[in-house]
């Protein structure tokens, strides 16, 4: 059977199979010259039996994946000599089933990732696919210039918590908290004003249309930012909640708070496949929509059951205390580095 079936798309949207013929031109191929794809891409559709393999062989990989590692997490965490079973600091006992926690956070994040891929790569057409990409190649480089936010944060976290200095836990976490809300704005700021700059995002989402501009499947750039600009006012906008996520989660790994940490990543990629699938129209708005509720609920997650909490066990002071280590001044017993604060500057 062909991987790939073609059909001809009639003025009331009905499709009827049609036969492939051989290439007149001799060179061995089918065609299929009844079929309307110069008016439908939806002309051409994946055979259900391509479609079955493809998961299939996503479930083989998925499973190899979980039972390579298992094992593995298992004699790592039989091996006492080499796994502080406790923190001393008050996050308390750190056990299998913390551990095991953090690992399933990380196998849902991951296989997520490429579900997610998958599923947008069937269900966008062409020329979004490739806006998408494009407008990627640009965005995540400038997000992830912020991802120092997380590793500081976790760093300094620990480096807090081994020294006994606890106010400067609930400092730090604020500081990254704020601190990303405001970097998330004033870069969401930026990436929106690019996005009413005709020139320049014509030349982002869709780079290179001059070498394709006579064929009539592929809209025009203006059709084509006309159609994405949302995803990526939408992506932008995601950044706040984004940034202080990698704060929250820089505490919550910092703190060896692996199962919170795990709870917030199951919400967030729940989210993202719930408004996913609430729509049969897919396209970048619904993706992006999609990313956006994955932020807001990890972000979620971390205010309520870490946030509210946390001020209580680590009490952040007094902002003069915060400006003060703010500025990499002694807070307490303990003394941390200004590498957060730097980082935010």
């Amino acid at each position: 059977d062909a991987p790939f079936r073609y059909a001809r798309i009639d003025e009331q949207g009905n499709a009827t199979p049609v036969q492939p013929h051989a290439d007149p031109g001799g060179s061995d191929l089918c065609v299929f010259p009844e079929a309307t794809c110069a008016q439908d891409a939806g002309c051409c559709i994946v055979a259900p039996w391509v479609l079955r393999e493809v998961t299939r062989s996503d479930l083989l990989i998925l499973l190899f994946s979980v039972a390579l590692t298992v094992p593995i997490i298992v004699l790592v965490q039989c091996c006492p000599a080499r796994n502080p079973r406790r923190l001393e600091s008050g996050a308390g006992p750190v056990g299998h089933a913390n551990y095991l926690a953090l690992y399933a956070s990380v196998i849902v994040s991951t296989n997520s990732s490429w579900i997610m891929s998958r599923w947008t790569q069937l269900a966008l057409q062409v020329y979004e696919r490739n806006a998408m990409l494009a407008a990627s190649a640009f965005l995540t480089p400038v997000a992830d210039v912020f991802i120092f936010l997380e590793d500081s944060v976790a760093v300094q976290i620990g480096y807090a918590l081994g020294a006994g200095d606890r106010k400067a836990v609930g400092i730090i976490l604020n500081i990254g908290i704020v601190g990303g809300v405001v970097l998330g704005v004033v870069a969401a700021s930026l990436m929106t004003a690019l996005a009413y700059w005709p020139a320049a995002i014509q030349a982002l989402l869709a780079p290179g249309h001059s070498a394709v501009s006579g064929c009539a499947l592929i809209p025009s750039p203006v059709e084509i930012v006309a159609t994405s600009r949302d995803y990526w006012l939408i992506i932008s906008w995601s950044w706040p909640f984004a940034f202080a996520n990698m704060a929250l989660g820089g505490f919550l790994l910092g703190s060896l708070r692996y199962k919170l940490f795990a709870f917030g990543t199951f919400a967030s990629r729940g989210a993202q496949f719930a408004v996913w699938l609430s729509s049969e129209a897919k396209d970048l708005r619904l993706l992006a929509l999609a990313n956006l509720a994955a932020n807001v609920a990890f972000f979620a997650v971390g205010v309520v059951a870490v946030y509210g909490p946390m001020r209580h066990e680590y009490q952040p002071g007094s902002p003069k205390e915060a400006l003060a280590w703010f500025q990499g001044r002694r807070l307490g017993a303990g003394a941390t580095a200004p590498s957060l604060g730097g980082g935010i500057v």
